[in-house]
C-alpha cells in the first residue's frame, strides 16, 4: 500500500510554503507543517514501508468512520494496538489521533454568540467580555454546587443512610447495591412454558451513564424453572443473603490496586428494583389488596415507571378504542355509577321494552376519530431504534393497537399523545392526556432540578383529580394513582431512569440468547455468562 502523504501536505499547506521566505521565524500553520512532514517520514515501526506514522493514523480514521466506532471503542482499539505492539508510533488516544487530522485543517471553529441572540463574538469583538448591544456576559454564571439531581447520591435516602452508618460511608470504596429480579421465558416461545429468575445486582458506586450498563451488571445466582419460584424465593435466595450478609459485616478483604494494599471492602442493599409480581414475592407483601402501594406500607422498593407507564398505556388505548376485553368502559361500569348514585346522565337507560342504552362518555370516539387515531399511529415515522415498529401493531381494520412492547408503551405515552389526540377529543380531555404525556417525560429526565419537583408533585395531583372527573371508576385502578408517588421517589433516591426495568429488560434479551442446550437452559445461560464475562473482567 503506497499513499502519497507528502503530496497531501504539500497541498494543505500551499500557502505556508510560499510565505516561507517572507517571514522571519516559523508561524503556527508552519510549525505544524514541519510537525506533519516528520511523521509523514516516520516508519510506523522499524522496517515497515507500508505506513508511516502519519498514514495509519489517517487509516485508523477512516476505519472508525466506515464502521461507526464511538470515540471510546476507537481509544479501547488504539490501547489495545500499542500493548501488543509497543514499539509501533500510533497515538494513544482518540484525543491525540484527532489532534493529527485538525493538523490536517479538518477542523471546526467554534463561534460564541450573546445568550439574547444579539451578536456573535467574533473579529473586533472575538475577545470582548459583553455583548455590545445589550451588557450580558458572554459567561455562564455558576452560583455555588449544583443541587440537581443526577445520580442516587443526591437522593435523600442516600444521604440518610451516610448519617445512619457513617462507619460505612466514610470509606468510599465500600459498595452500594440494588437489587433485580424477573422472570423469563428462555425458550423464545410461547408455546413453551418456562420460567426461568435471574438475580442481579447493580453498582451504584459507579458513574451514571455506565453503573447500569450490561455489562456492569452483576448476575448472581439463576433460579431455575419450569415453574415461578412464587412464595418460595426465599428458600433460593439464602445464598445471596449470606453473601451480603458477611459484605455487610465485617466485609471481605480486598486488594486496592491504586495503593498497593489490603483493606476491608463492605457492601449495603439499597433497595430493589421489580415489576409489582415479583415485588410480591421478594417482600411477601400483598400486591392485590388495597395495602398495596409500597410507598404507603415504606418497603425499600422502587416503583417501576416501566411497568406503571405500560399499564397506563394499556388502559387508555383499551378504553379508548372500545378494545375488547380491554376497555373499562362497559356495562358493569355505568352499573357502578348508579349504585355510586354518581353521573346520573351516563347511567344506564332501560326502556319498556327492556332494552338498556348508554350515554357517550366524553371520551368516546366516533369511527371516524378511531380511523385518525389509529392511522397518526400507523404512519408515525420514528428514529432509527428509538422504538420499535409501532405501525405493525396497528390493525386498521379492527381499528385496534395490540402486542406493542413496554418501550412502545414509553414511547406512546411521552410523545405521540400530543399528535395523535389532538383533533378527536373535546379540549379538556386531550388537555389532560397531552399532560399526563409532558408529566412522564418530565420524571424520566437524566438531571432533575429541586425546583421542578413542587411544580411537578402539583401537576400530577391536578391531572389525576380531572382524570377521575372525566372516566368512570373502574378506569382509575392502582397503577393510575402510583405516578403521584414517582415525584417523592425522585426526592428520595434520585432520577428514576437508574432504578426502572429498562435495562434488566434489556439484559434478559442478552441472557436468552446464551441458550444453546435447550435440555439445560439455565446452565447454558451460566456457561454463557461466564465465557462473556471473563474478557470484560479481565480488560478492566
Amino acid at each position: 500500500m503506497c499513499d502519497d502523504i507528502n503530496g497531501l501536505l504539500h497541498d494543505t499547506f500551499r500557502n505556508v510554503e510560499a510565505e516561507l521566505g517572507h517571514e522571519e521565524g516559523l508561524p503556527e500553520d508552519a510549525k505544524r507543517f514541519f510537525k506533519l512532514l516528520e511523521d509523514g517520514k516516520q516508519q510506523l515501526y522499524l522496517g515497515c514501508e507500508n505506513f508511516s506514522k502519519l498514514s495509519f493514523t489517517i487509516w485508523l480514521f477512516l476505519f472508525k468512520s466506515l464502521h461507526r466506532l464511538s470515540n471510546v471503542a476507537f481509544s479501547d482499539l488504539l490501547v489495545l494496538i500499542k500493548e501488543a505492539f509497543p514499539f509501533a508510533q500510533i497515538p494513544e488516544s482518540f484525543n491525540k489521533a484527532r489532534n493529527v487530522i485538525r493538523d490536517l485543517g479538518l477542523d471546526y471553529e467554534k463561534i460564541h454568540t450573546c445568550p439574547n441572540d444579539c451578536m456573535l463574538f467574533r473579529k473586533d469583538n472575538e475577545k470582548a467580555e459583553n455583548c455590545s448591544v445589550c451588557g450580558t456576559s458572554r459567561w455562564k454564571s455558576i452560583d455555588g454546587v449544583s443541587t440537581n439531581a443526577r445520580h442516587p447520591a443526591d437522593g435523600q435516602a442516600w444521604k440518610n443512610f451516610d448519617r445512619l452508618y457513617p462507619d460505612f460511608s466514610k470509606d468510599p470504596r465500600n459498595v452500594r447495591l440494588g437489587l433485580s429480579s424477573d422472570g423469563f421465558n428462555s425458550f423464545r416461545t410461547m408455546s413453551i412454558s418456562h420460567s426461568t429468575w435471574p438475580v442481579m445486582l447493580m453498582n451504584y458506586n459507579l458513574s451514571p451513564w455506565i453503573c447500569l450498563k450490561i455489562e456492569y451488571l452483576m448476575l448472581s445466582m439463576i433460579i431455575p424453572g419450569p415453574s415461578s419460584p412464587v412464595n418460595d424465593i426465599d428458600v433460593y435466595l439464602q445464598p445471596l443473603i449470606d453473601e451480603l450478609n458477611e459484605l455487610w459485616e465485617p466485609g471481605i478483604k480486598t486488594y486496592d490496586a491504586k495503593t498497593n494494599h489490603t483493606f476491608q471492602i463492605r457492601a449495603a442493599l439499597m433497595w430493589t428494583v421489580s415489576d409489582f409480581s415479583a415485588l410480591a414475592m421478594l417482600s411477601g407483601w400483598s400486591t392485590k389488596e388495597k395495602l398495596a402501594c409500597p410507598s404507603y406500607n415504606k418497603l425499600s422498593h422502587n416503583l417501576d415507571p416501566m411497568h406503571i407507564e405500560s399499564n397506563i398505556c394499556d388502559t387508555f388505548l383499551g378504553t379508548l378504542l372500545e378494545i375488547d376485553g380491554k376497555s373499562n368502559d362497559h356495562l358493569n361500569s355505568r352499573y357502578d355509577l348508579q349504585e355510586m348514585r354518581i353521573r346520573k346522565e351516563l347511567q344506564p337507560v332501560e326502556d319498556s321494552n327492556g332494552n338498556i342504552s348508554l350515554a357517550q362518555s366524553s371520551f368516546s370516539m366516533k369511527s371516524e376519530q378511531k380511523r385518525l387515531f389509529c392511522s397518526v399511529l400507523k404512519n408515525v415515522k420514528l428514529p432509527k431504534r428509538c422504538a420499535s415498529n409501532i405501525s405493525d401493531r396497528v390493525h386498521m381494520k379492527e381499528m385496534k393497537i395490540l402486542g406493542y412492547k413496554s418501550h412502545d408503551a414509553h414511547f406512546i405515552m411521552h410523545y405521540l399523545p400530543q399528535v395523535a389526540i389532538r383533533k378527536v377529543f373535546p379540549k379538556n380531555v386531550s388537555l389532560t392526556l397531552i399532560r399526563l404525556g409532558n408529566f412522564f417525560r418530565s420524571i424520566c429526565s437524566k438531571v432533575i432540578r429541586p425546583r421542578d419537583l413542587e411544580k411537578l408533585e402539583s401537576e400530577i395531583g391536578e391531572i389525576t383529580s380531572n382524570l377521575e372527573m372525566m372516566f368512570h371508576p373502574t378506569f382509575l385502578d392502582r397503577m393510575l394513582y402510583f405516578p403521584i408517588h414517582l415525584v417523592n421517589e425522585i426526592k428520595l433516591g434520585g432520577p428514576i431512569h437508574l432504578r426502572w426495568m429498562y435495562f434488566i429488560e434489556r439484559s434478559l434479551c442478552n441472557l436468552k440468547a446464551l441458550v444453546r442446550n435447550r435440555s439445560c437452559p439455565e446452565a447454558s445461560i451460566a456457561e454463557g455468562y461466564l465465557v462473556e464475562e471473563c474478557p470484560i473482567f479481565c480488560s478492566r
